[in-house]
């Protein structure tokens, strides 16, 4: 794989802590330092371009840029530290100043840079201790000057160094207690005018024209500078209008320099950048062609317009909009700080109650899981650890969302037109110059770019069938949907309790989040995430929906809980860690789990099985992720040793080591063919497949902290990877620079469709159609407002042209009347001058006199102490004497009771060889006399040996540690001689002689130890003679290869046995299973088919009966009805009709036809009736036989399973005959002499021969119950065939009944 194969797409994040964190390069071209780099990003298009850092683990505190936007220079901390100035065309770095510690000895860090207006020089204040102005040139790539820059009448901080915009040979430097204006003459910086900045709390300046320069401080003052000198000051809350020419004293000034705010601006100056601004405190104080703007207390922008050269007005007041929807911190609202000019320590004291940032809270919790601060045999990573990250949760709970407003830069681009502000939530903002004003209330900045995550990130998670990915943040408590395609955020969710975990489904419809205090099911909808089930978790720090998505798994402290996504039911529970899980992978067929706990361990569990089938247990290298392949084949940890290691069957098969690299994450592509790993110093490393000693491998770098997060996509074409600061970086894969890359099916298609509830699509379409009506009335509401507005502006323009030439008149009268107050100025200046000159002289003559006295008493001091010193001398050398000759008694003493110990000893140690060769001796006598008993000697023989040899390195230890002891006494005394010596230099000669006998001893020393190891040596020898005896049981090697080969056998054979057993019992669990389920089906078909047909035979009958009945009575009806007709055209002949009449009656009443018919119909009836009966009880004789059936197949059917558990306990039987085997196997293998234990070869042979027999019947008892078990088999096959068989019997026999209703 090319190291071209993964390039960075995409990068969101911002360090402000850095100085300079924001610059326009172009007007559409903002840079700004994320992560390992220093982006590029155009705002109109969308696309960044990276500066990277040559060494990320050198920090960066400053970027500054030049003025023709040509050069940037990169400060970085070190020892010694640095600057980088890099080409922006080119993007590579030009040059590198390396402060040499002849320029400043002991600094580490710059305190500010800033370059020259032609670009040809660069200053640089160098940090504490040595606060020193250097002045480098990049054309010459040398320090042209230096000087002190720090303020000698009141030493403090300083904060920021700026030349002036005309002239390159002038700089002002600027902090709490200092404003100096420095001129280069002569290779030396000397001071211009007297700022009078001594007790200033000065944050921020910048020059509005070549003399003049505007200051901001702590306590909400601007003030202005002119020639060095203080000309002004003003309340810059209160300051509508700004003239240069005024000179205005801020109301109650003078409390405002007093030591004690002064001494708390300068420990805020000490404290990290932005890390604790004031209430009414200015920054970013910045100038430009059409004015100035400054940031003024917590997230509120001042904009000055310039009207004359000297004028400036005040036209806007942006604010750094509030965040209402980070739950995590009290909303405030932000309000104008107002000026207590009273008691102005009271301000500052209130500014100290306000927190650190959460990059302080973060980076003093990321100290906690520092990885090698770890034991050997636990981890705590960081990247993504529970505990470490609900204590910065707690810190961060603390934080004042005002501290976060807070501004820490401010930019204004090329056109003057644009501004953009960065605050300590990482997070730019943007506003247009050219907007209208706002008399009343402020206007708010708009966010530029994404919504992005402030503080670490503690979870990410990718979908399967959408282009979009989730992370969520731990102190921000929102979860963000991003499109890694776009580069856009679609969605962001708050809440009110910290989140610990999240993941996508695979549809990327549904989420699940941890929270503190329940694990929550959510849809994602197009605007929303609506929750849909709680599952009562606390702290859930891991979650994984499968691969399919139907199953999802969660981490409960150490057990990992299985739930089902339809039905939320707990499905397993797998217990096994003893601490908290830290990662969680699914295989691709969902059918395996693999999971790292923070200890190390990496097991991988069976979901159909339900037990853990693998694990692998490393104390002392432990594994920091696991991720199991997509084939479920391999498990691949990574380790805090640098290893990658490939598992499987709790065996580590494969391993690839970087050196001096910590790993923490890890991952694998989905085809299978790269592994991305990432190591403690936010690098990414990608690697080929499969691992091999000589695997070319690459690192990429854009994070310079922890990676605590990293995913891939489905289709292996997007990375994203997201670091502890916060950043979140997208790789982009080129599939075509990397073979065996995955291909989609044709059948997964990316899905565009969102879940949206009824009402909110309801509100939406009404929303847009009021929208509409709503714009169309704007349009014409604007058009009127801006004809009145041209009409306005017109007359507005002639007011203002009026006053502007009556203004000028009086500022010319006004500048009259100054010149000539000023020339006043000078001749006081002048007289007060010689006036100071000579009190200086008078002053001058006085010190000199009072010195000569102070010399003179000194003098006299001096010779009474040196009396003293001289006495102090004879005291300490009758007291050396007198310690001399004690040590040399006690030497003498300690020396006597050495050597009558040591002989006491050598006579000890000759008595005991000589018992050691008596009991030799003895030894090979009994060993010639009786062999058969020599193993069970020798045995006793060594032990006795290795007691004695006990006993005397007993003793000889026990010398030893007299020996140290003895030598302790020396070290004691001879440090007690080197202090007298260093009192009296005199006896240095008699302090040789002592160290000379104390080699003697030591010599003495020496000599004993070699005794001792010739004593070693003849036990050596000993220890031979018994090796020797011990190759005899080389021989019985021989006869454990044959028991090995044998072994082998046996268990060759026994395997496809084995495996022949378990195909046929599936094979019978699932003709058993196909067995009941055609069972219950056939009952519940024959039932419904019996009703079915019973019910149509009868309801097609009757209705034969009711038609033909009815048929006979409508041609009745019809027939009296025509007979009725004919006989009313006889209606006027009484008699025809008469006996049309009787006709009738005689015809319909007396009709044996009818009575014939009625008499059939009775009888039918009655014979459908009996045949009805018939047939009923035909089918309950058919229902009982059929009942009979069915149960005799059940009592088969338990009569098989039966059989089935007789076969299982019989297996059980065989798995225990199994174990006596190999407990058998251990005997044979201790008879062999892989236990240690000897014995002698005829009993070896016996046991030998015993084995192989029993080995042999195994074999044959083996085969027979196989044999048996196959006929087993085959009956029950026989019996199942009968049971097919009877069961087709009994579903014609049910059909016949049927058929036979029907025909009926």
């Amino acid at each position: 794989m090319s190291a071209s194969a993964i390039t960075p797409y995409f990068i969101f994040g911002l360090n402000s802590e850095i100085k300079g964190n924001v610059y326009f390069s172009k007007d559409s071209e903002v840079l700004y330092p994320v992560g390992a780099v220093i982006a590029l990003h155009d705002f109109q298009t969308n696309r960044q371009k990276y500066l990277k850092l040559p060494d990320k683990r050198r920090p960066i505190n400053i970027i500054c840029l030049s003025s023709n936007k040509k050069l940037l220079a990169v400060a970085e901390k070190g020892d010694p530290p640095s600057v980088s100035i890099y080409d922006l065309a080119s993007l590579r770095r030009i040059n590198v100043w390396n402060v040499s510690r002849s320029d400043s000895p002991s600094a580490v860090e710059f305190a500010s840079i800033a370059f020259s207006r032609d670009n040809k020089l660069l200053a640089g204040i160098t940090g504490h201790p040595d606060w020193l102005l250097l002045c480098y040139s990049t054309e010459r790539n040398r320090v042209e000057s230096s000087g002190k820059a720090q303020n000698p009448v009141n030493p403090g901080p300083i904060l920021q160094v700026s030349f002036s915009p005309e002239d390159s040979s002038m700089v002002c430097i600027g902090g709490p207690g200092c404003l100096r204006f420095l001129q280069y003459t002569e290779t030396v910086w000397n001071q211009e005018g007297f700022s009078k900045s001594e007790y200033l709390q000065i944050t921020t300046f910048c020059w509005l024209s070549q003399y003049k320069v505007l200051a901001g401080t702590r306590d909400g003052r601007l003030i202005v500078f002119e020639d060095g000198d203080l000309r002004a000051t003003h309340i810059a809350k209160d300051l509508p209008y700004l003239n240069l020419r005024d000179r205005v004293q801020a109301p109650d000034d003078s409390e405002s320099r007093s030591a004690s705010s002064l001494e708390e601006a300068i420990k805020a100056a000490y404290e990290p950048f932005g890390s604790r601004p004031g209430r009414m405190e200015l920054n970013s104080l910045i100038s430009f062609g059409k004015g100035f703007a400054f940031s003024y207390g917590f997230g509120f922008v001042y904009v000055y317009w310039r009207e004359s050269d000297t004028r400036f007005r005040r036209s806007h007041i942006f604010k750094v909009p509030t965040f209402s929807d980070h739950v995590d911190e009290p909303i405030e609202e932000h309000e104008e700080p107002e000026v207590e000019a009273k008691d102005s320590n009271e301000t500052i004291r209130s500014s100290q109650e306000i927190p650190v940032s959460y990059e302080q809270s973060w980076s003093a919790s990321s100290d906690l899981i520092e990885l090698t601060s770890l034991g050997n045999a636990s981890i705590d990573t960081g990247a993504l650890a529970v505990e470490e990250m609900s204590a910065a949760r707690k810190s961060s709970t603390n934080l004042n969302t005002s501290v976060l407003d807070a501004v820490r830069q401010i930019c204004v681009n090329i056109a003057e037109s644009e501004l953009i502000v960065t605050t300590g939530r990482s997070q730019l903002y943007f506003t247009q110059l050219w907007v209208t004003d706002e008399k009343q209330g402020h206007v708010s900045l708009q966010k530029i770019g994404e919504d992005l995550h402030y503080g670490p990130v503690s979870g990410l998670s990718v979908c399967m069938l959408k282009s979009i990915f989730a992370t969520s943040g731990a102190y921000d408590r929102t979860v963000r949907l991003w499109n890694y395609e776009t580069a856009n955020v679609e969605l962001v969710k708050s809440f009110e309790d910290d989140i610990f975990c999240i993941d996508l489904h695979p549809t990327g419809l549904h989420i699940i989040i941890g929270f503190s205090d329940k694990l929550r099911f959510m849809n994602v909808l197009i605007d929303d995430l609506k929750e849909v089930r709680e599952i009562a978790i606390r702290k859930c720090n891991e979650c994984a929906f499968s691969s399919n998505g139907h199953l999802f798994a969660a981490t409960n402290s150490s057990n990992i809980n299985v739930y089902s996504t339809l039905t939320f039911e707990q499905l397993l529970t797998f217990k096994g860690h003893k601490k908290r899980v830290v990662s969680l992978s699914w295989s691709r067929s969902d059918y395996q789990l693999v999971s790292c706990g923070i200890q190390g361990n990496v097991y991988e569990w069976d979901l159909p099985l339900k037990k853990r089938t693998a694990e692998t247990v490393s104390s002392t290298k432990p594994f920091t992720c696991a991720v199991i392949s997509p084939g479920a084949t391999s498990t691949f940890a990574s380790g805090l040793d640098g290893r990658i290691c490939e598992l499987a069957q709790s065996k580590v098969m494969q391993t690839f080591t970087f050196a001096d690299r910590k790993l923490n994450m890890v991952m694998l592509s989905h085809s299978d063919k790269m592994i991305f790993v990432t190591d403690s110093d936010g690098t990414l490393i990608t690697l080929s497949l499969p691992l091999t000693p000589s695997n070319e491998w690459t690192s990429l770098d854009m994070h310079n902290q922890l990676i605590v997060k990293m995913k891939i996509s489905f289709d292996d074409r997007w990375i994203i990877t997201a670091s502890e600061d916060g950043s979140i970086c997208i790789w982009k894969v080129d599939t075509s620079k990397v073979t065996g890359m995955i291909k989609l099916s044709a059948d997964i298609i990316e899905s565009k469709d969102v879940l949206i509830g009824k009402e909110d699509l309801q509100n939406k379409v009404e929303l847009i159609q009021e929208l509409t009506a709503r714009v169309s009335h704007l349009e014409l509401e604007h058009a009127f407002k801006m004809k009145q507005a041209k009409d306005q502006h017109a007359e507005k323009l002639q007011e203002i042209q009026d006053s502007y030439y009556g203004e000028l008149e009086d500022l010319k009268n006004v500048n009259e009347v100054m010149e000539s107050k000023h020339a006043q100025e000078i001749s006081l200046l002048n007289e007060n001058v010689e006036k100071l000159k000579l009190g200086f002289e008078t002053k001058v003559n006085n010190l000199e006199s009072e010195y000569n006295d102070k010399l003179i008493t000194e003098y006299d001091k001096y010779e009474k102490l040196e009396e003293l010193h001289k006495l102090l001398k004879e005291e300490c050398e009758t007291k050396y004497n007198e310690l001399l000759k004690d040590k040399e008694m006690a030497l003498q003493n300690m020396t006597d009771d050495y050597e009558e110990k040591l002989n006491q000893k050598i006579s000890e140690i000759a008595e005991l060889h000589k018992q050691a060769l008596c009991r030799a001796k003895e030894h090979e006598e009994i060993k010639s006399q009786i062999e058969d008993d020599v193993d069970r000697e020798m045995v006793e023989l060594k032990t006795k040996y290795e007691r004695l040899l006990k006993e005397e390195r007993d003793n000889s230890m026990h010398l030893r540690g007299e020996m140290a002891a003895m030598k302790k006494r020396l070290i004691s005394s001879q440090k007690e001689i080197d202090e007298l010596v260093n009192q009296v230099q005199t006896l240095q000669g008699e302090q040789h002689k002592y160290k000379q006998a104390i080699h003697g001893l030591e010599k003495d020393i020496t000599d004993l130890k070699k005794e001792i190891q010739e004593r070693d040596t003849s036990v050596h020898l000993k220890e031979t003679r018994i090796f020797e005896l011990k190759r005899r049981n080389q021989e019985l090697e021989k006869f454990k290869y044959v028991l090995n080969f044998k072994i082998t056998e046996l268990k060759n054979q026994k395997e496809p046995r084995e495996r022949e057993i378990k195909e046929r019992k599936e094979q019978i669990q699932d003709m058993e299973r196909e067995l009941g389920v055609l069972q219950n089906k056939n009952e519940i078909f024959e039932l419904k088919m019996k009703y079915y047909n019973e019910k149509l035979a009868g309801m097609e009958a009757e209705l034969k009966n009711r038609n033909i009945h009815a048929h006979t009575l409508n041609t009745y009806c019809q027939r009296m009805q025509c007979d009725i007709y004919n006989a009313s055209g006889f209606i006027h002949n009484p008699k025809k009709l008469k006996e049309l009449v009787k006709q009738l009656n005689m015809k319909y009443n007396k009709d044996k036809a009818i009575i014939k018919a009625k008499e059939e119909d009775e009888g039918a009836s009655i014979e459908f009736q009996r045949q009805r009966e018939h047939l009923e009880r035909t089918i309950a004789t058919l229902r009982s036989q059929l009942q009979k059936e069915t149960e005799r197949s059940r009592r088969n059917h338990f009569h098989l399973v039966g059989e089935n558990s007789a076969l299982i306990t019989e297996m059980n039987k065989m798995q225990f005959e199994l174990k006596a085997a190999l407990k058998h196997i251990q005997e044979i293998e201790t008879i062999v002499g892989l236990t240690g234990k000897s014995e002698s070869i005829n009993e070896a042979q016996m046991k030998f021969k015993a084995a192989l027999t029993t080995n042999e019947e195994i074999h044959e008892s083996y085969a027979k119950r196989i044999e048996h078990l196959e006929q087993i088999i085959e009956v029950q096959k026989e019996e199942l065939d009968r049971t097919s068989s009877k069961l087709s019997h009994f579903e014609q026999v049910a059909a016949k009944p049927g058929r036979s209703s029907s025909t009926s």
